[in-house]
């Protein structure tokens, strides 16, 4: 996604004020990859995914935490046990949807992420 980081980085730089505030997070697979096709990037802090979902879930609450400020963020441990649990419920909720859980399109992934984390606070309560 060069294009769309570039379009984040031109607003951040001469966009308005609400532009300027704007914070990122950008993860490539490993960590140096990225200066094989946009070696402008050198200098800023890419967060190496290693196609984990453990690593995204850390490297994204960390950021979160730093970006949002707040203190009362779960761990990084609980979060990623929590995804553990969502992603279990993943194959049940394709199906209901009529799709195979590896060609969800990512809307519809989100829309089943997003009953799944339900459920879980739903049964928390």
């Amino acid at each position: 996604m060069p294009f769309e980081l570039g379009l984040f980085f031109g607003a951040k730089e001469f966009g308005g004020k609400s532009n300027q505030t704007k914070n990122a997070i950008i993860f490539d697979s490993s960590r140096y990859r990225y200066l094989q096709f946009i070696s402008d990037l050198n200098g800023v802090d890419i967060k190496a995914h290693r196609n984990s979902a453990k690593n995204v879930i850390k490297h994204i609450r960390n950021w979160l935490r730093t970006a949002s400020k707040r203190i009362d963020l779960p761990g990084a441990i609980i979060m990623q046990n929590e995804y553990k649990k969502i992603a279990k419920t993943i194959p049940a909720l394709a199906k209901e949807m009529g799709e195979k859980p590896e060609e969800i399109p990512y809307n519809d992934y989100c829309a089943i992420m997003e009953s799944a984390v339900k459920k879980i606070l739903i049964a928390k309560k």
